[in-house]
């Protein structure tokens, strides 16, 4: 995994070291995702009829943010399933709670969500489990597992920010980062191909640097923030994750550009 030059202190590097060596918190049962480190992949043909097919695949160290290049085969099935990013992934109260940024393609481009769940503790349920409204019924409606609608899905991604010379391409960049009230939110950022590829490194402040340094202004690609309210710097898994509806094929890849995490926060 590419490192950010903020964590090259020597007990960092022990750390790492460590959180290599700990588990990955996986849940993909029907092994749509391989990959490990900066790279992961899916070519999943979901053969039901009426099964949406789910799962994600962690990294083994934690992280602050991460700029992830998700790229969708042309061969995928139109709005066949979705690639996304599970970030904030830990053991909270009642089960696993943990943001997710989801994409999907479309005839013209692309289409994403982002939430915050709490409590989840059935991935292969329908909405992870958590209670939700379709045509006017309520399913899940006594579930413990419950999500925090940030930006609803399915929200059509401006052009801008798709690059379909291969496929269909999109840049999302998360972040922790303090805000003005001195708590710990993220961001979450959908970059244009040109500035995307611009990026060399991430600085102690989460900031984007370009080669020569300089922090990049990423702040009018602002997508959503997801309130979390820490009051000191939290770093907690990442994960890559993927669900192909009934009768759909998704091929595609996630390529981690540049990682984010703090120097004081030890891994495990």
């Amino acid at each position: 995994m590419k490192f950010s030059k903020v964590l090259l202190g020597s007990a960092v590097l022990a750390a790492a070291a460590i959180g290599f060596m700990g588990y990955a918190d996986d849940d993909d049962p029907n092994d749509m995702i391989s990959g490990s480190n900066n790279n992961y992949s899916i070519e999943y043909t979901n053969d039901s009829t009426t099964k949406t097919s789910r799962g994600y695949n962690s990294t083994n160290l934690k992280h602050a943010g991460s700029l992830v290049k998700v790229n969708f085969d042309a061969s995928s099935t139109t709005q066949g399933g979705v690639m996304g990013m599970i970030f904030d992934l830990h053991d909270g109260e009642d089960g696993k709670d943990f943001a997710v940024v989801g994409l999907r393609t479309t005839s013209s481009g692309a289409e994403y969500y982002v939430s915050y769940y709490t409590g989840v503790t059935n991935l292969q349920g329908d909405n992870f489990g958590a209670e939700y409204e379709s045509r006017g019924v309520t399913y899940n409606k006594d579930s413990v597992a419950k999500e925090t609608v940030i930006k609803d899905a399915f929200t059509t991604l401006s052009s801008s920010y798709v690059d379909t010379t291969d496929g269909t391409t999109v840049y999302v960049y998360f972040v922790e980062t303090e805000t003005a009230d001195a708590d710990f939110d993220y961001n979450v950022y959908f970059l244009p191909k040109s500035v995307a590829e611009t990026v060399d490194d991430v600085d102690s402040n989460g900031n984007l640097l370009d080669s020569e340094g300089s922090p990049l202004n990423i702040s009018s690609w602002l997508a959503a923030t997801v309130d979390t309210s820490y009051t000191t710097k939290t770093q907690n898994k990442f994960a890559v994750y993927a669900n192909v509806y009934a009768g759909s094929t998704v091929k595609g890849t996630w390529e981690l550009l540049e990682t984010y995490k703090a120097a004081d926060v030890v891994e495990d």
